[in-house]
């Protein structure tokens, strides 16, 4: 099995596997699209929605935003399940949660429950 090590962006702490596969994913999920300087298409629309109103519409375009860029910028997932709810602990916070496969590893066929605050 591959182990990932990255840094936590808000500690600097080292994240090794799962933990750093959620900082990517939150990275990608909150970087907008044509803010990276050398890859402009990197990121997602999810900043672009966060301050819409939460109904069902913007719910799905969440949800299909989440699911493009994901399927685009992390090969390591395979998606299984993407939903949004409110934080229970940060009131105006966004959680997403993902259920995915992880395709990095051929032994490792168990879902992957991700949450990613937003």
């Amino acid at each position: 099995m591959t182990q990932y090590i990255g840094l936590a962006p808000d500690t600097g702490a080292t994240l090794t596997d799962t933990a750093q596969l959620a900082a990517s994913l939150r990275t990608l999920l909150t970087t907008p699209i044509g803010s990276r300087l050398m890859r402009r298409d990197y990121g997602s629309r999810i900043p672009d929605l966060l301050h819409a109103p939460l109904n069902p519409a913007t719910l799905l375009r969440l949800t299909a935003a989440a699911y493009i860029a994901i399927r685009r910028w992390e090969p390591r997932l395979s998606i299984t399940r993407i939903t949004f709810e409110s934080s229970p602990t940060t009131p105006g916070r966004l959680v997403a949660q993902l259920t995915a496969t992880r395709t990095d590893t051929p032994t490792a066929r168990a879902p992957t429950l991700l949450e990613i605050a937003l």
